[in-house]
């Protein structure tokens, strides 16, 4: 195919005009492409069918992982595209692997749509087996503010990455996204009638599903913003929301699914706000159970292109993976420092009482010296008098992480307390990972006595003797050391 046929005529003209430029006056060329290109929507269009075409009529090229293979091919009897085929040496990766390659053939895809087992070994996108995941019938639904279309990073690559995860099986698959601010509720619109057909299809009990919301929130309420416009930023609360854009009989029929997460990804206020985050606790408690894990921001703001990537990963774990509300966010939030430093995740799950469900809340933080110990802000002051802030200062010493909080209001100091064991409400995440931290949100009110009812333990006021290291040294025991005055009878 020649360089005309495949590009067009338009680039070699326009070559062919700066060639020229080169030998003419330069006050003499025109700078204006109108005669290069006399419709050039027309002349991209054409260049794009030409080479979509030539890629097609490529040998070797693969329609399911859009790579070229310079190995074995079969044709679909039924969608006829090319799969590639991964030959019995290992030598090569390709798609599937077949023990004949005379038999009729039909693609993984094809076999998921008409739900039936293929008889050979399918692979992944990822390059792994299709049996080793863990993957369920999913819906995956966004409700996007039309502000923030430009900067969905949230929502583009968690679509993208759960599309390459359910690649041989799009079936199984159902994305849509709603979008915030245009025409309003549409509960009775075909979106949502085809997510019904999709639940409805698969049986809500062993589908899956996951609603993203991507919005702003507003300052003094923490509510979710809906709509911009010449009045302002209108807001309603997140159970509100939902039930304005998916719909009650939707709801419902979420709240039946085998996994139901929602992601918040909005400011901190949606969560710091007690009256808001009370509403976000009864998407989980009795008697709404519409969902049993929603994971948002508790920081003062939520940058997208930071938290999108971590966000992704996230619902790939709990979608693809089935791991559970922890084991998912070790795996995504936890493990992305940048992520976690830029605003404190909030987890909410439920928990079986006597007779009904309850919200419980979680705060997880990574450690940010000096002004943040364990990553989260706390509002108290040691002086009863003062109803300053906290801000803590923190040293290494020894090996341990030391602190001592100071407020900012009255100046009021503590004395040094060990950061992994003198707070008894702030736990460890785990071991592997040792900066990161977690509390019951909200802190209840004995943990805020705490910094006022605080005295760190009492410091030994004995030193031991120089000539009493030939005992002590039996201890492992290098320097002298701080001890009471019973251990220094027993030395």
């Amino acid at each position: 195919m020649s360089l005309v046929a495949l590009l067009g005529a338009g680039l070699t003209q326009s070559a062919a005009t700066a060639m020229a430029a080169i030998s003419e006056d330069p006050h003499s060329i025109s700078t204006n492409d109108s005669d290069d290109y006399p419709n050039e929507a027309v002349v991209r269009e054409e260049q794009a069918d030409q080479e979509r075409k030539a890629i097609r009529q490529k040998a070797g090229f693969c329609n399911h992982c859009r790579d070229f293979k310079h190995i074995r091919l079969v044709d679909c009897v039924v969608c006829k595209n090319t799969t590639c085929v991964s030959p019995g040496d290992g030598s090569a990766m390709g798609c599937v692997m077949l023990a004949d390659l005379n038999a009729p053939f039909m693609c993984p895809s094809c076999h998921m749509k008409a739900r039936i087992v293929p008889p050979y070994q399918v692979l992944s996108w990822a390059r792994n087996a299709i049996y080793q995941k863990d993957l369920r019938p999913t819906l995956l639904l966004g409700l996007v503010l039309d502000e923030n279309l430009r900067y969905a990073l949230s929502w583009n690559m968690t679509k993208a990455q759960l599309e390459a995860d359910f690649q041989w099986t799009e079936a199984a698959l159902h994305a849509a996204c709603i979008v915030l601010g245009r025409e309003g509720p549409r509960p009775k619109s075909a979106l949502i009638q085809a997510a019904h057909a999709f639940l409805a299809m698969f049986k809500p009990s062993e589908c899956r599903v996951v609603v993203l919301v991507d919005t702003h929130c507003a300052i003094d309420t923490g509510e979710m913003i809906y709509r911009v416009d010449d009045r302002g930023a209108l807001s309603t609360p997140i159970a509100r929301l939902l039930e304005r854009f998916l719909g009650l009989p939707l709801m419902r029929t979420i709240a039946t699914a085998e996994s139901r997460t929602l992601v918040l990804q909005t400011c901190g206020m949606a969560f710091t706000n007690s009256t808001h985050f009370k509403n976000i606790q009864s998407l989980v408690a009795s008697p709404s159970r519409t969902f049993d894990l929603v994971v948002g921001f508790g920081g003062v703001s939520t940058i997208p292109h930071i938290v999108a990537s971590a966000l992704a990963k996230f619902v790939t774990r709990r979608v693809v993976d089935g791991y559970s509300a922890k084991d998912a966010l070790t795996r995504s939030l936890v493990c992305d420092i940048d992520a976690l430093k830029s605003s404190p995740v909030v987890y909410v799950t439920p928990r079986s009482t006597a007779d009904r469900l309850e919200a419980i809340a979680t705060m997880v933080a990574t450690t940010a010296p000096p002004a943040r110990v364990w990553g989260f802000d706390f509002v108290g002051c040691p002086d009863k008098k003062c109803p300053g802030k906290l801000r803590f200062d923190t040293q290494m010493k020894s090996g341990y992480d030391n602190a001592k909080f100071e407020c900012m209001d009255c100046g009021a100091k503590s004395k040094r307390f060990k950061v992994k064991s003198d707070v008894p409400f702030i736990t460890q995440w785990d071991n592997a990972h040792p900066t990161v931290f977690s509390f019951n949100f909200p802190p209840a009110e004995k943990d805020i006595a705490f910094w006022r009812l605080y005295k760190p333990p009492p410091t030994p006021a004995y030193l031991i003797p120089l000539d009493q290291y030939a005992i002590i040294s039996q201890m492992r025991i290098v320097k002298p050391y701080r001890i009471s005055k019973k251990q220094k009878r027993i030395c």
